[in-house]
């Protein structure tokens, strides 16, 4: 049987960032700049574009809203306030819709990428030395089209030391939050904002072209861990276990607190036969805090795949317990105790799963075709 899930390392869900206790810290020099990864990428056949450039009824408005007028400081603000603020912009939060700053501007929506790509690149027009700060470590999730996604956060920074300034939606931070946030630079965010359109790709079926996108990219950015964490994914559901292995592993050196690499590792050591891995990763995820709904749901699933469905189903409870609004993991959890002969928590879970909202009735006709006694317990 095909397993139908995963975890995605995906940038951008904007409602969470990790608090810590001084200015934000500066990125290594730049291994690209965003020009030349645009240029290089356009001579190998991507249609890849600045996602900062701005149009002239864009420079117009801001600079008739905003324009140059007080200090750098309060430019910031009355550019956050024409963002967010009804009767102006007044731009609305949108999971996994990666626009660039004119898309955003002309939507006035999407995701933490999209505000910050116009922030930025807005901030810019009015002389402000604005940039772009990066939280891999957001433990936010949701699905999607059966797709599980954990989310990284992108925001824009202005200023340095005990003047710096973070602005993060709708939040403007600073102070004390600063320190979890990494300073990036411009190719480092393009990097981050293909890798969402590769994820795009990847999740319409469009495995091939996904792929060629993420090497581009992990050849031209290898200090983005979604990076080897998506392609990892990608080569997972092509049955290419090896290969993610070796992406995957190679991630978990670089980046040993990513806790995506775990999850999705797990799955390809257990496709690859190697079962001294998992047994060695499971060993390692007792660093990874155990209540991780993903960590949790690999761990159950790697149990079901070995045929012991009680404790597939033990550490999908969990997995549930931490998550319960989970479609996926409520869908699986039912799955590993109808398995395992444990009909009574296998329906009750089921029909847990058809009261969801949203309606989960993928999830629920996959398990009414592999369970068929399921289809007349259908709840009122």
């Amino acid at each position: 049987m095909q397993n139908r899930w995963t975890t995605i390392g995906l940038l951008c869900l904007g409602a969470a960032a990790l608090l810590s206790g001084c200015a934000a810290s500066v990125a290594p020099p730049a291994s690209i700049t965003a020009a030349t990864m645009i240029r290089e990428g356009r001579a190998e056949g991507f249609d890849l574009e600045d996602p900062l450039e701005i149009d002239g009824a864009m420079i117009k408005e801001i600079d008739d809203a905003v324009g140059r007028r007080g200090t750098p400081e309060e430019r910031l603000r009355y550019l956050h306030r024409y963002l967010n603020d009804a009767g102006y912009v007044n731009f609305q939060y949108l999971p996994s819709r990666s626009l660039t700053a004119r898309e955003a501007f002309r939507e006035r929506r999407g995701d933490c990428i999209a505000y910050s790509n116009l922030f930025l690149a807005l901030a810019r027009q009015i002389g402000i030395h604005a940039y772009f700060v990066h939280v891999s470590q957001v433990k936010n999730y949701y699905e999607r089209k059966g797709w599980l996604f954990t989310s990284s956060h992108v925001a824009v920074g202005a200023g340095h030391g005990p003047t710096a300034v973070i602005f993060d939606f709708s939040n403007e931070i600073s102070d004390w939050w600063l320190s979890v946030y990494e300073t990036i630079d411009d190719g480092a965010a393009l990097a981050l904002f293909y890798n969402n359109v590769a994820v795009e790709q990847m999740v319409d079926g469009q495995r091939a072209d996904a792929e060629r996108l993420f090497r581009f990219l992990l050849a031209r950015e290898p200090g983005v861990p979604e990076l080897y964490n998506n392609l990892g994914v990608l080569l997972n559901r092509e049955r290419r276990h090896d290969e993610s292995l070796a992406f995957l592993e190679a991630g978990m050196a670089r980046f040993p607190g990513y806790e995506p690499f775990f999850t999705n590792a797990l799955t390809a050591a257990r496709g690859a036969g190697r079962t001294d891995l998992v047994t060695s990763l499971e060993k390692q995820g007792k660093t990874v805090e155990q209540s991780d709904p993903f960590f949790l749901f690999a761990k159950g699933l790697s149990f079901f795949q070995d045929a012991h469905f009680d404790l597939a189903a033990s550490e999908l409870a969990r997995a549930h317990e931490a998550k319960p609004d989970s479609p996926v993991i409520l869908a699986w959890l039912a799955r590993a105790y109808l398995t395992g002969d444990r009909r009574a928590p296998g329906l009750a879970a089921f029909h847990r799963l058809q009261q969801a909202s949203p309606p989960a009735t993928r999830l629920v006709h996959d398990l009414e075709q592999q369970f068929p006694f399921l289809a007349p317990a259908r709840a009122d």
